[in-house]
């Protein structure tokens, strides 16, 4: 009842199919991108507009309203925010995209979000990968999210096929960017990207915390996207999960261990001699898809299971234990593909 009401007090906000910002939004706090005028002195003001970044978070919490609704077999709220989800999707996109997938919102944040939450009409996701990775171009591969877009940013880059990418905008380690308090000698993740200058004083801004959670929120695309480990939906507390890592030889490693309701997941793969060695365990009653992403069978070296080929990937249905594959590494170029 507490998701119908709050979507229900949105939608009184809501003209002609878009969220009308009547009152003061934080929407992509602490963004580098937001207006250089005397009402955004202090830097907090980020540049994606608001009332898109609202609308598509009016849709979001009608999904996720629905799909509550679907569980707990509410059949008539179920169809109610279904419907109203469809209607603000195609709101949005009749505001904000073009017929060919534009998004008229050009800030890394705004695109980051259609990538995300499929706002770009159908069949047109490469279009926003390609405005995405030239935004990214643009500052030299430097993020200029907030708190919103820091979030989703290399998620959407993944997701669009483009994980080298993320991983060349993760590692950059001048300001800005989630490495750069890391050589500054930081221990805790900061609230503004540059809380402390190059030359060890602090940024003069306000409200500037050296211990605040928002950027580390990359660390769900480090366990989701790199690492693999993806809860599934329709199967609760981790009952089943997808596997699906995303190895680069930049990294060199990545490894994960996390505690589910069913028990200990662990995933680990080191890419070495261009080979990936990826070892995991499945907690007792709990089942895993493996998704082994652009490879063919006779690309596996070594398992320790049975794998099969689905369209472009090797594929395995496992339960419980612990297994290993090796296959062969293959190089991302998303830019050269892109260009």
């Amino acid at each position: 009842d507490g998701m119908k009401q709050w979507v229900d007090v949105m939608q009184k906000n809501i003209v002609d199919g878009i969220y009308e910002a009547k009152e003061m939004q934080f929407c992509d706090w602490c963004a580098l991108d937001g207006p250089k005028n005397l009402l955004n002195s202090n830097n907090v003001i980020g540049g994606t507009n608001e009332e898109y970044v609202c609308t598509v978070y009016y849709y979001y919490s009608l999904t996720l309203t629905s799909k509550a609704a679907k569980v707990l077999g509410k059949d008539d709220d179920y169809n109610k925010y279904n419907k109203l989800a469809q209607e603000a999707l195609q709101n949005i996109r009749n505001k904000y995209f073009s017929d060919n997938g534009k998004c008229a919102v050009q800030t890394q944040t705004g695109v980051s979000l259609a990538i995300v939450h499929d706002l770009q009409p159908e069949g047109s996701i490469q279009t926003s990968l390609e405005i995405l990775c030239k935004l990214l171009k643009d500052r030299n591969y430097h993020l200029c999210t907030g708190f919103i877009g820091t979030q989703i940013l290399c998620k959407a880059l993944t997701k669009a096929g483009a994980n080298d990418v993320a991983i060349t905008t993760f590692l950059q380690q001048d300001y800005p960017g989630w490495l750069y308090p890391v050589t500054m000698g930081a221990t805790t993740m900061w609230e503004r990207w540059g809380a402390l200058k190059p030359d060890g004083k602090v940024a003069p801004e306000g409200m500037n915390s050296f211990n605040h959670y928002a950027y580390g929120s990359i660390c769900e695309w480090i366990y989701c996207d790199v690492c693999g480990l993806n809860p599934v939906e329709e199967s609760p507390g981790f009952k089943k999960v997808i596997l699906r890592p995303n190895p680069s030889s930049r990294l060199g490693n990545a490894m994960l261990s996390y505690d589910s309701p069913m028990g200990r997941y662990e995933c680990k793969w080191v890419v070495e001699n261009n080979k990936v060695t990826y070892t995991f365990s499945i907690p007792f009653n709990a089942y895993a898809k493996l998704i082994l992403l652009k490879l063919k069978k006779n690309d596996v070296i070594s398992s320790s299971f049975e794998t099969r080929e689905e369209e472009d990937d090797v594929v395995a249905d496992l339960n419980h234990g612990d297994y290993e594959i090796v296959y062969n590494y293959k190089e991302e170029n998303t830019l050269d593909k892109l260009n």
